[in-house]
């Protein structure tokens, strides 16, 4: 597929969505101006809902953004040609994923957006969880600015395995980029690392608001 259709698949996806938030969960952004306008970049946010993607999507005024998605669901029989032609980014839980890796160091090389979850998977609980080692791997190596995000209200009106609840409000609170400065006094990689995502996650946790 060629750059104009992917272009125009992520632009009408966007739109949908933003028709989405707005009119039924009535969203509200708190902090946009600190998502550079250009450049590499990682969007880094917390994760209780399927809907988190395309909710981080509709508040970054950077388009577009290459989301991670597990490897499963590009090949399903309703949804997979979406995950294609919205290029994300196929990861696997079970295999080695350098190839992933190497396309996301690849595109941020480029100026592109990347947007993940450093927990790695949906938190049931809602509370946040510790961050994959990963995260920090690719902050690190990419030096691409990390702007951490926290999305309030995505649990209860998009819950996994329940009811669908239009209505209900959503609230997202974006931060100014983390400072990773320190991981670079690190001499062993994988304390580096670790520094990094834990850094990332106290960034998030840092935007967490009360629940109203």
């Amino acid at each position: 597929m060629n750059y104009f259709n992917y272009y125009f698949c992520y632009r009408m996806s966007r739109f949908f969505f933003v028709v989405w938030m707005v009119l039924l969960h009535f969203i509200r952004v708190h902090g946009r101006k600190n998502i550079p306008k250009k450049g590499p970049l990682i969007l880094a946010s917390n994760h209780v809902s399927l809907g988190d993607p395309p909710i981080v999507g509709v508040t970054c005024n950077r388009v577009p953004i290459h989301f991670l998605a597990k490897e499963e669901l590009f090949y399903g029989k309703r949804w997979g040609w979406w995950f294609r032609w919205t290029r994300c980014i196929p990861i696997s839980r079970d295999k080695n994923n350098f190839k992933a890796i190497k396309e996301i160091l690849a595109k941020l090389k480029e100026g592109r957006a990347i947007g993940l979850f450093p927990e790695g998977t949906r938190s049931e609980t809602g509370e946040l969880q510790e961050a994959e080692l990963g995260v920090g791997f690719l902050a690190v190596k990419s030096k691409a600015p990390v702007i951490p995000m926290y999305i309030s209200g995505s649990k209860k009106a998009l819950p996994v395995g329940g009811p669908y609840r239009p209505g209900l409000p959503i609230k997202v609170y974006i931060g100014k980029p983390v400072d990773l400065s320190e991981a670079e006094k690190i001499s062993d990689r994988r304390q580096k690392y670790r520094f990094a995502s834990d850094k990332i996650m106290q960034a998030i946790a840092s935007l967490k608001r009360p629940a109203k």
